[in-house]
């Protein structure tokens, strides 16, 4: 079942999951930056389609959505990765920052010496 919003979006849950998982592996960071607006949408409209879909066919609307939780997991487990992936490259900027720095003090304390 197919509504307007889901029409509109330009990827399913599993595409999503998908491009996340390709986008993460090539550290490609400006793609998951554009794919991470469509993950609420996209799950939301997983979950809309799981209860219609269960309604239409007389199910519990809660047991369809319990079929889309290893997705759901999936895609948390792919956010928690690319976090870590994240605070490592942020710690390491952070050092070669740091680096810099201290390559800018030494350069300045050799040309003030360096005038004697």
């Amino acid at each position: 079942m197919v509504n307007q919003t889901q029409a509109s979006l330009p990827y399913t849950l599993d595409q999503l999951i998908e491009a996340f998982e390709t986008a993460h592996s090539e550290a490609e960071w400006e793609r998951i930056a554009e794919l991470n607006q469509y993950t609420r949408p996209c799950v939301e409209v997983a979950m809309d389609a799981a209860r219609a879909d269960a309604q239409a066919a007389g199910s519990d609307p809660d047991q369809a959505i319990a079929v889309l939780k290893p997705k759901l997991e999936k895609l948390s487990t792919i956010y928690q990765s690319m976090q870590r992936h994240c605070s490592a490259e942020r710690d390491a900027l952070a050092v070669k920052l740091g680096e810099i720095s201290t390559g800018r003090v030494g350069v300045k304390q050799y040309s003030s010496t360096s005038r004697l």
